[in-house]
């Protein structure tokens, strides 16, 4: 049975399970594998492929600079992030959900303005640009509720008197906090083996 906690208030479903988040790796490596290509050829590796546009009158706006490494740095964070904790992690372990969130919402700006740009800067588009930019876009409809689940429950602890890099680190909720001052009033020495011990 799942534990009716793991799923966040205002949520259907644990937007950070394990299956959510494989889905959201699969299309991020997917991402990492175009940026990289085009950072590749951007470094001059080998041509551009491409059967609907030009895409090097595209590409070569940013020459010298490889604008596509940037690409590749934000999948390769968002790859990171999703690997990182468990299926509740969004109250274990927030600041992962609430750094992707704000990976996904950087990725998602740049890639309409890059949509945009491309015909009024280059007079063309570029076929795995715009590959890039709707990976980006459906990346961010996907996984944009971790960050709400994760900020949601920041907020409660917040609320319940927890301090502010308790809970955007997971380290101790509002509740585990109460429980040590109790125990703390009866035993002084439960609340120096509750701080010693790791967080979970």
């Amino acid at each position: 049975m799942l534990d009716p906690a793991a799923i966040p208030p205002g949520f259907d479903k644990n937007p950070t399970r394990y299956a959510k988040r494989a889905q959201l790796a699969a299309l991020a490596a997917i991402g990492l594998l175009d940026a990289l290509y085009l950072t590749l050829y951007q470094w001059g590796a080998w041509p551009v492929w491409d059967p609907f546009f030009d895409s090097a009158r595209v590409l070569d706006l940013t020459h010298p600079v490889p604008d596509a490494l940037a690409g590749v740095l934000a999948y390769g964070a968002e790859l990171l992030l999703l690997a990182l904790g468990g299926a509740d992690r969004w109250r274990r372990l927030p600041w992962t959900c609430l750094a992707l969130g704000a990976v996904l919402c950087t990725g998602a700006v740049v890639s309409v303005a890059l949509i945009v740009l491309q015909p009024a800067l280059a007079g063309t588009f570029c076929t795995l640009c715009l590959l890039s930019a709707a990976i980006s876009l459906v990346l961010f409809a996907l996984g944009i509720g971790e960050a709400r689940a994760a900020w949601r429950h920041v907020r409660g602890e917040l609320a319940a008197g927890t301090a502010l890099g308790d809970a955007v680190w997971g380290r101790y909720s509002a509740a585990e906090i109460a429980t040590t001052r109790r125990e703390g009033l009866r035993d002084p020495s439960f609340a120096e083996r509750r701080v010693a011990e790791p967080a979970g």
